[in-house]
């Protein structure tokens, strides 16, 4: 039997500022897990991503908004919520 660690990571903006109603990209940074990872960000899920490569954010934004990642799940289906 194998063992194998939760998947553990953190959130960060492909850019500070961005104007309003434009694209979003954020950074999914791995410290755990085996990739591809999907993760739930906002209440929307993210598949495929790779840790430290930017992925798009839907929608839009119009306001400054806060991201909260709130689940993680890596390639052998290892789970870590509110991390």
């Amino acid at each position: 039997m194998t063992v194998r660690a939760l998947p553990n990571g953190t959130l960060s903006s492909g850019s500070a500022n961005v104007c309003q109603g434009t694209q979003v990209q954020l950074r999914f940074t791995s410290s755990a897990g085996t990739g591809p990872f999907s993760v739930i960000v906002n209440g929307t899920t993210y598949n495929s991503i790779t840790s430290g490569t930017l992925f798009n954010v839907t929608p839009n934004i119009n306001s400054t908004t806060t991201f909260n990642l709130t689940k993680i799940t890596d390639a052998n289906t290892c789970v870590l919520q509110n991390p």
